[in-house]
């Protein structure tokens, strides 16, 4: 039987949200409530049962069972009666399909918190739709020029100014269902002819907040969307999904959400192009480095394949890539006594792939328990891959993984993350329009072996379009950033011209 005080409760907000209290439960610290409301469904009087309870570190595990729509649920807190409700930190992962949490934050709490589920339709897909956007800046061609010279970049020259946007827009995830995405958009000013589209993609993102759309002018892939835009193009730069304001786990070298983040703001550029008075014309260039190689290999790849493609694919440069995952990426991180320069990789890679193709149910089958409990609930987009490096045990990416795991993964190559990456290469196709990839010799983070076998296969497919370029093979992979980009624009000036 509840105590009085939490019938008081419960009736409260009953009448107040109109909506079923499933029940109030006691925890181990003090007073810890369950609230649960169904709002906005037809059945929205239907109680959604929900469990509390507590694992050996007082993290508060909460349970509900799945609405009898298709539903998109939100966890929300409170402290105090008094206070506002908000989504369960980080408020970016809902509204969301799970159905449990596992809240960290519970073994801090104060003398009470109380909680409660919200259930609202799972809405359709309405790819492509533009659901807001704001200017964050505007620069003139001597400013844009400033950046240039700071960043340290010669051999381009900016030819115009540009106008910085923040971009909101659905598309879908990895299970074919609507998700918001964010980006940033940035269109030349004074220009009077039609512009072809430009899209950049992202090297490897773990903190959300280190994407495009923040405009944060402090790296140099903050400032290659301006950089390009200068040069005449309607440039877009995907946050990716996962990122920015795009709730969940970021589907990390995942292929088919990457396409889909950048096939589906293509035509929000041109919506904000128009309303610039931009004429646009339907050719696109592509570039992206690290996970963005991918990235831009796999847009690249699936824009030819389509039988009426909208864009057409003139050049793109997917730069220092790991387009082979299931083989050379997977073994170079698996290899015996070798110190990987970002082995937060290997964590990141298999926890990212779970969340889409669920392999294991728990860290442990996979992780040794001291990357389970330490490193793998801090891939959480609130962490920098720099500080999950320094959470690991050492620098060898195949010490963290249970033995018993890691002999699979050498020995089965049907296991179901192999699988998983096979479904994910993007080096076996045959591309039509110009491709030229960049990578250095002394990349140590993605072989540039991955680029020269790619190129193979091109090849041994037919294509006569693709080359490999080696800036300066004594580059590692972070140096050779910035000598790609400037080189692959003056190609891409000349593909255009």
């Amino acid at each position: 039987m509840l105590p009085s005080f939490l019938n008081r409760i419960t009736r409260h907000y009953s009448q107040k949200l109109q909506g079923p209290v499933f029940s109030a439960i006691l925890g181990p610290i003090k007073w810890l409530c369950l609230v649960t409301a169904g709002l906005g469904l037809s059945h929205a009087q239907t109680p959604l049962a929900i469990q509390l309870q507590f694992d050996a570190s007082l993290r508060a595990e909460i349970n509900w069972t799945p609405h009898s729509e298709p539903s998109l649920y939100t966890l929300e807190s409170i402290d105090s009666l008094n206070d506002v409700w908000k989504p369960v930190a980080p408020a970016g992962q809902w509204p969301n399909e799970n159905t449990s949490f596992l809240d960290p934050r519970a073994s801090f709490l104060p003398s009470q918190r109380f909680y409660r589920v919200t259930a609202a339709p799972l809405p359709k897909p309405n790819r492509a739709r533009l659901i807001t956007f704001e200017e964050v800046e505007s620069l003139n061609i001597q400013e844009v020029e400033e950046w240039f010279n700071r960043i340290g970049i010669s051999a381009i020259q900016a030819q115009t100014g540009v106008k910085l946007f923040y971009v909101l827009y659905e598309t879908i995830d990895a299970f074919g269902k609507s998700i918001v995405a964010s980006g940033g958009v940035v269109t030349p000013t004074g220009l009077d002819e039609a512009l072809p589209l430009f899209s950049f993609q992202h090297s490897t993102i773990l903190d959300r907040e280190m994407v495009p759309s923040r405009f944060s002018f402090s790296t140099l892939e903050s400032l290659l969307p301006i950089f390009i835009a200068s040069q005449g193009f309607v440039t877009i730069a995907p946050d990716m999904i996962g990122l920015g304001d795009s709730p969940g786990f970021h589907p990390f070298l995942i292929a088919e959400t990457a396409v889909n983040a950048v096939t589906d703001m293509l035509p929000i550029a041109q919506e904000i192009a128009s309303f610039e008075k931009i004429d646009t014309i339907e050719e696109v260039y592509l570039m992206g480095y690290g996970e963005g190689g991918h990235s831009t290999m796999a847009v690249h790849r699936d824009l030819e394949s389509m039988e009426n493609p909208r864009f057409k694919v003139i050049a793109s440069v997917p730069m220092a890539g790991p387009h082979d995952l299931s083989e050379l990426f997977l073994e170079h991180l698996l290899k015996e006594d070798q110190d990987y320069p970002q082995p937060y990789i290997l964590p990141y890679l298999i926890t990212a792939f779970n969340n889409v193709y669920s392999f294991y149910e728990d860290p442990i089958e996979v992780f040794t328990s001291e990357v389970a409990s330490r490193v793998i609930p801090r891939i959480n987009g609130r962490s920098s891959g720099e500080s999950i490096n320094d959470l690991l045990p050492s620098r060898i990416p195949r010490d963290f993984l249970q033995p018993a795991f890691l002999d699979q993964l050498l020995n089965d190559h049907e296991h179901p993350f192999r699988i998983a990456l096979r479904q994910n290469d993007v080096y076996d196709w045959k591309p039509s329009a110009s491709l030229r990839m960049y990578h250095c010799d002394a990349d140590e983070t993605v072989p540039k072996t991955l680029s020269e076998k790619a190129l193979d296969t091109f090849f041994d497919n037919g294509s006569s379009s693709a080359e490999l370029i080696d800036p300066i093979p004594v580059l590692n992979h972070a140096e050779c950033d910035a000598i790609s980009f400037t080189s692959a624009m003056t190609w891409i000036e000349n593909e255009r011209n």
